[in-house]
């Protein structure tokens, strides 16, 4: 009888030619010819919107996107999320094998792998695809429903999904998912740490919990529980960066610093976004030299960007740095020259430097940009007094 998946089609993802020669060899050994290759992760993601793939095959460690990166990439797309997902790596890292399982791959290999050993994943994970368990289909279609908000509907398919299986962590937090948006904390809160408590790995249980008591306004256990996530997997900024603000506003600025800073080190293909988002988190905990620094790592790399710009002003103006934010602001200005904000930002931190002929210039011109900008109009009044 002829194999099912023999007509499969495939994406080989590796910047190393021989790499990518060698899968190639393996797939084509056991049968497949359908077979793509993208020696990175752009190419890869372009060659997906062109040509029908089902499954990708791609190394985790990449120069320009990483695996995990373009796992993200494919399972954010609509239409390419429910490609099956093989990720291939020299060595079994912990980080790694944690970011891919959070992106919900479908496989791990390590090389050097056999001809046997990738039919065997393949043959493994559709499978899995093709004929899912009870508790999966059950669990599935109450996601449907909670997405849609049939919560008794979505209730009974995740009970039937325990009955089959009562120490099934992703089902209690199904369960509590459900007690949460309907306003009963205290059970989706018994539910998570059972959940937690049967898989101590189980990230998303520990996401829920910090959710959960962030909303209870228990800002120490929203910390504790993203320290445990971000343990098992420490390369996910977005986690690191509520981590870090979990810690400032419960008076560990010490540790936060370390945090937000560590999130720098591993900011890669959102460097701006993160430089932002950790600039934020500095400014409003009044740490402006940390902000100052963050923010200007920002700029080397991404120079036009103009909300690191303002944010670098505020960093500089709360430091009484007046002189630094006016330069800060017209070097954005050269970027953008008909953005009336940075006119009044400009302004304002002229004034405050006592250079009142500049704001009101700078107020001026905001003002012919946009005429029906009060807070320009306001200020002006109150410089030309001067």
């Amino acid at each position: 009888m002829e194999d099912p998946c023999r007509n499969m089609s495939f994406l080989i993802i590796d910047e190393n030619d021989r790499i990518r020669k060698t899968t190639r060899n393996v797939l084509e050994r056991i049968g497949y010819e359908n077979i793509l290759e993208a020696n990175n992760g752009e190419i890869a993601l372009e060659k997906l919107n062109s040509s029908k793939v089902d499954m990708i095959l791609c190394e985790a460690v990449m120069s320009d996107m990483s695996g995990v990166e373009v796992l993200r990439a494919v399972r954010d797309n609509d239409e390419h999320q429910n490609i099956a997902f093989l990720m291939v790596s020299a060595d079994k890292d912990h980080a790694t094998v944690a970011e891919a399982g959070e992106g919900d791959v479908d496989g791990f290999v390590i090389k050097p792998f056999t001809a046997q050993l990738i039919q065997e994943k393949i043959k493994e994970i559709m499978e899995s695809r093709h004929t899912p368990s009870p508790v999966k289909i059950h669990l599935d279609l109450g996601l449907v429903y909670l997405k849609s908000r049939q919560y008794e509907q979505a209730l009974s398919e995740f009970r039937k999904a325990l009955d089959i299986n009562q120490n099934s962590p992703r089902v209690l937090l199904a369960i509590g998912r459900v007690k949460e948006q309907k306003g009963d904390l205290e059970e989706a809160e018994k539910l998570y740490l059972q959940a937690v408590k049967l898989s101590p790995q189980f990230l998303k249980a520990h996401d829920a919990l910090a959710g959960l008591y962030e909303v209870r306004n228990d800002l120490k256990s929203v910390a504790e529980h993203l320290k445990l996530a971000a343990a098992i997997s420490p390369r996910n900024a977005d986690r690191q960066i509520k981590l870090g603000q979990a810690l400032i506003k419960t008076d560990q600025k010490h540790e936060a610093r370390e945090v937000l800073n560590m999130v720098m080190k591993i900011a890669k293909d959102s460097y701006a976004k993160v430089a932002r988002q950790v600039g934020d988190a500095f400014l409003e905990a009044g740490m402006m030299a940390e902000a100052q620094d963050v923010l200007m790592e920002g700029l080397s790399f991404y120079p036009k960007d103009l909300h690191l710009y303002n944010r670098l002003g505020i960093a500089y103006r709360k430091q009484k740095k007046f002189r630094e934010a006016m330069k800060n602001y017209e070097q954005a200005i050269e970027i953008d020259p008909e953005n009336e904000n940075l006119f009044y930002n400009l302004g304002r931190a002229s004034y405050e430097a006592g250079d009142w002929d500049k704001s009101a210039e700078a107020m001026n011109r905001a003002l012919q940009l946009y005429p029906d900008f009060e807070e320009a109009r306001t200020f002006l009044k109150q410089v030309l007094k001067l």
